[in-house]
C-alpha cells in the first residue's frame, strides 16, 4: 500500500476524499499546514492531497517543503471549489487539481 497525506478543512469534502482513498492507501489526515510539515519530517508519502480553500493559509511553505523532498517527490493534488480563484502560480506547482 502507498501512503497518502490529506490536508483538509471542509469536513464533508475531506470525509468523501478519505473514504475514496482509504481502500487503496494508508491515509494520514492533518488539519494544518504546520502539522503536515512536521509529519513530512518523519514520513515520505507517495501522494499528498491539499485543500486549497483553507481560509487564511499560504500554501507556499508546504509546497516548498514538498517540492524539495529528496529522491522521489510525492504527487501533489489540490482540492479547490473553483480553479479560477486560486492564487497565481499555484497551479504550476501541483500535479493535478480536483474541482467540481
Amino acid at each position: 500500500m502507498s501512503t497518502a497525506l490529506l490536508i483538509c478543512g471542509d469536513t464533508a469534502r475531506s470525509q468523501s476524499v478519505i473514504h475514496a482513498l482509504e481502500e487503496d492507501h494508508d491515509v494520514w489526515h492533518v488539519a494544518r499546514h504546520r502539522d503536515a510539515i512536521a509529519w513530512l519530517r518523519l514520513h515520505q508519502p507517495q501522494m499528498v492531497v491539499i485543500d486549497l480553500d483553507l481560509d487564511g493559509l499560504d500554501h507556499s511553505q508546504l509546497l516548498d517543503t514538498l517540492l524539495s523532498i529528496p529522491d522521489q517527490r510525492p504527487a501533489i493534488i489540490g482540492l479547490a471549489r473553483d480553479k479560477t480563484s486560486l492564487p497565481p502560480g499555484i497551479t504550476d506547482r501541483l500535479d493535478q487539481i480536483l474541482a467540481p
